[in-house]
């Protein structure tokens, strides 16, 4: 087949049909090789610096979603402040008051024309102080004037809202008064203050199982004689693992048309006497793999410019030191431990470790804690700290969360293996909003202006109530739900 060849004129650019009065034309047939230069004038290329941007690239526009992608959580996410919120009370004061029957009275067989015994029924009167829980947000002003991807000002609104959800929800679970007063106590710590010994399963490490539930029914059963409306709040993590210890030990149902079905098991619910009770998927029940890190993931990070120092660990003699404890339950290891000062502003600095100076571990030893503050500015004080743990030299290189407990003078805390990182919580409510537990609110969610000493605009978005666990017995904490199968 003959190649078609167009006549071009170097000097006029006679022959390029329609193409003379394109700007810059003339310049690429006049050069010595005009297709290469006309192939460059059209290249946009992959380039995303703008100010590198050259010939076709720095004609292109930019194809940027108008849609913000969320790389975390979202409003779903947070299972047990959406329950708490959907069936909130009105607070009518900073002290929410109730009253208890303890103990109903006995009553009695009697003689004719007689009466019978009195016995007087047991009554307390209760109370629970109202907390607030607030996130600042800020845009300046120059953002609110030009052209953004989305609005910046309802961008972080939005984003505030989401932070005070996520901050109900954890207290929810695991709030904690006495470590830091600014919080509610929380369902764990109404368990633990009630002295429920029945009401806390420890698993062990082990992967939940269908007797795990049997188990704690028959407890919550033995209060009352009869439980409805239960439900299990249950981290992702543990609900897989239930998943596998059934498929596992081949107790699952077979029946109906599964026809249209990938290969799999479903278990979002739990069968009892009493009827079934769902599983509540909250991903803020899963394990805590280490202290807050960066972006990067490369280094930890403060979460608080008020937060404490980092608090001084002293080993070795009478301080931070491996004992004998003959109930120790902690394997055998050399261990490296992250302690992390806390207060109600959060961590100021990153946590000390003992890895200059692992704590070699043998059977029948436990490692006793003597943390003192590092020297915060008064007011900022540790009221709390919370312990991470690896294993010297382990594959895993990440210190993973134990256990909180609260800042004090002395041994505050013993690693006896009672606490096993990288186990998560479960929480099995009878979910009764009268009689069980209920989110007392003082005021909704609330957009509160602030002064503008920046140039900016600057608000307090807030949350008032509290959490109210009338009966703690009809709650069962499930602790160190691993991943071992049994």
């Amino acid at each position: 087949m003959e190649e078609t060849v167009v006549d071009v004129s170097a000097e006029t650019g006679a022959g390029a049909a329609g193409m003379g009065q394109v700007i810059g034309i003339n310049e690429v047939f006049a050069s010595q090789n005009p297709l290469a230069e006309l192939r460059k004038a059209l290249s946009a290329g992959y380039i995303t610096d703008t100010g590198a941007m050259v010939d076709g690239g720095s004609l292109r526009i930019q194809s940027l979603e108008p849609t913000l992608k969320n790389l975390t959580f979202n409003e779903m996410s947070t299972t047990l402040a959406n329950d708490l919120l959907s069936s909130k009370k009105k607070a009518e004061s900073t002290v929410e008051e109730y009253s208890t029957i303890d103990a109903i009275s006995e009553a009695f067989t009697y003689s004719e024309g007689g009466l019978p015994a009195q016995e007087d029924d047991s009554y307390s009167r209760k109370f629970e102080l109202v907390k607030y829980i607030g996130a600042v947000g800020m845009v300046t002003n120059v953002i609110t004037s030009v052209k953004t991807l989305v609005g910046a000002r309802e961008s972080e609104i939005k984003r505030k809202t989401l932070a005070i959800k996520v901050k109900l929800n954890k207290l929810g679970y695991f709030g904690n008064a006495a470590m830091v007063s600014t919080e509610f106590n929380g369902m764990a710590t109404a368990v633990k203050n009630a002295n429920l010994s029945d009401n806390v399963i420890d698993l062990k490490g082990n992967a939940p199982t269908l007797e795990n539930f049997n188990s704690a029914v028959n407890v919550l059963e033995n209060i009352s004689g009869y439980v409805a409306n239960l439900r299990l709040y249950i981290s992702p993590n543990a609900r897989n693992f239930y998943k596998a210890q059934l498929l596992k030990d081949k107790r699952y149902l077979v029946g109906g048309d599964h026809s249209a079905e990938v290969e799999g098991i479903k278990a979002n619910k739990v069968v009892y006497d009493g009827g079934e009770f769902p599983m509540r998927k909250d991903m803020f029940l899963n394990p805590v793999k280490h202290p807050r890190r960066n972006r990067a993931n490369n280094a930890f990070i403060a979460t608080g410019d008020k937060g404490p120092v980092v608090p001084s660990i002293t080993t070795g003699g009478g301080n931070t030191e491996v004992v004998v404890d003959a109930a120790s339950t902690l394997p055998a290891a050399t261990y490296d431990y992250a302690v992390v000062a806390v207060n109600q502003f959060g961590q100021k600095s990153t946590p000390a470790t003992t890895n200059a100076a692992s704590m070699a571990v043998s059977a029948g030893h436990s490692v006793a804690f003597k943390i003192v503050d590092g020297g915060s500015v008064s007011g900022q004080e540790a009221t709390c700290y919370e312990l991470f743990r690896r294993v010297t030299g382990g594959a895993d290189t990440d210190f993973r969360y134990m256990a909180t407990f609260a800042a004090g003078s002395g041994i505050i805390y013993t690693d006896n293996g009672s606490d096993i990182p990288d186990t998560s919580d479960m929480f099995l409510v009878e979910w009764d909003t009268e009689q069980v537990l209920a989110y007392h609110q003082l005021l909704d969610m609330a957009l509160f202006p602030l002064a503008n000493v920046v140039d900016a605009q600057r608000w307090l978005q807030r949350l008032y109530g509290t959490l109210i666990v009338y009966n703690p017995k009809k709650i069962i904490h499930f602790v160190n739900v691993g991943s071992k199968l049994v």
